[in-house]
């Protein structure tokens, strides 16, 4: 019997990285002798909400409650250890080992570090030495996994290492039913350095959007988990109130049933992680992929998004969706879209053609693929 540990840091904030490490836990689970663990440092966190959360069957997976000090001795007594982390490095604990790295990170010079310590952003500066070590470890790891090549570009030309892309698995969402007036976004409720949805700029474009049409009876939905600190309920807040006047509805924390509601009752899927930044100096705040992306394409929303990041692998522009650069090019578009200037039934057809890409079947098969070798 071969044991597979899994650790993730930050399992409380329920997104696509924590519904990508239960979707490797649940594939590996069905490999014939196998043992696999899921490494939890938190107790308000526990095998059966992430598998009630995620829509995942993480039945055959067993739950090991660790806390972070301990982390290191319970993957070394696994054969195989997967530890997704950003910045901590968790060195080589296991028989093999495998990383899985979420951000494309730039280049990490002395002249960063300055940087950001004269700005105040002793946090970041600290945890750049951090991820200069973890970088080290990743090189001599026996895999390092990314979600998307345009991750996998920016490792390779900074930093000299050679990620294998594994996309992420992507739910099948369509339940069919009729389309509505709706622009739908999906992800999380907060502002940071890294993958900042920028809900604030959406917000202005869709009250653009209605003013130039008058109403038309079009709404906006956000959809996304928000976590209890105060810096995120300050920000939720402040979208709430920037809404104000506005049909535009905020469905935080809801649950699986519902996203898939929102999904297909929406016309439209707005993304704009990125927006305002410059991608080659600033890669790590891009979006690294885009699953709400795909999950809305599986449900024939047709995509009108940032065209940076991972969101020019998944849309090609005006076959599956549209990309854009400027708010006035994402209210055009969408323009197109509403006023039926657009070959709908087209896109949303392409939409959910391209979704199949990601399916969950295809990603099983590259798990097991990429991960059979190393339990030989």
């Amino acid at each position: 019997m071969r044991t597979i540990s899994i650790y993730n840091p930050n399992w409380g904030t329920f997104g696509g990285g924590e519904k990508y490490a239960c979707s490797i836990a649940e594939c590996l689970s069905r490999m014939r002798d196998v043992q696999v663990r899921l490494l939890i440092d938190r107790q308000d966190i526990s095998r059966d909400r992430l598998s009630k959360y995620f829509n995942i069957d993480l039945a055959k997976v067993e739950h090991e409650s660790v806390r972070p000090e301990e982390t290191r001795h319970a993957l070394a007594a696994a054969d195989l250890s997967i530890i997704v982390s950003n910045f901590r490095t968790h060195g080589l604990p296991a028989k093999r080992n495998v990383y899985i790295m979420q951000i494309p990170y730039p280049k990490l010079t002395g002249a960063r570090f300055v940087k950001r310590l004269l700005s105040g952003k002793l946090k970041e500066a600290l945890k750049d030495r951090m991820r200069r070590e973890l970088l080290i470890d990743a090189k001599r790891a026996d895999r390092v996994i990314v979600y998307s090549s345009f991750v996998q570009d920016v490792l390779k030309k900074h930093h000299d290492l050679s990620p294998v892309v594994l996309y992420p698995a992507i739910d099948d969402f369509q339940t069919g039913g009729k389309k509505e007036q709706m622009v739908l976004s999906v992800g999380r409720f907060f502002s940071g350095l890294y993958n900042d949805k920028r809900y604030d700029i959406l917000i202005d474009a869709f009250k653009r959007l209605c003013d130039r049409m008058g109403g038309g009876g079009w709404r906006y939905h956000l959809v996304g988990s928000c976590g209890t600190d105060s810096s995120s309920q300050r920000y939720l807040a402040f979208l709430k109130e920037k809404a104000r006047g506005y049909p535009i509805h905020f469905f935080v924390n809801a649950p699986y049933e519902e996203l898939k509601d929102q999904y297909n009752a929406a016309m439209i899927f707005w993304h704009a992680a990125g927006f305002g930044l410059d991608e080659q100096k600033d890669p790590e705040r891009m979006e690294h992929f885009g699953m709400t992306t795909v999950e809305a394409m599986s449900a024939r929303c047709i995509p009108v998004v940032i065209d940076k990041g991972g969101q020019r692998e998944i849309v090609a522009h005006r076959v599956s969706g549209y990309l854009w650069n400027t708010l006035d090019e994402l209210v055009a578009r969408t323009l197109e879209i509403v006023e039926g200037k657009a070959a709908v039934e087209h896109l949303q057809r392409q939409a959910r053609i391209r979704y199949q890409d990601f399916s969950r079947d295809t990603f099983e098969k590259e798990v097991t693929d990429l991960f059979l070798p190393l339990l030989l």
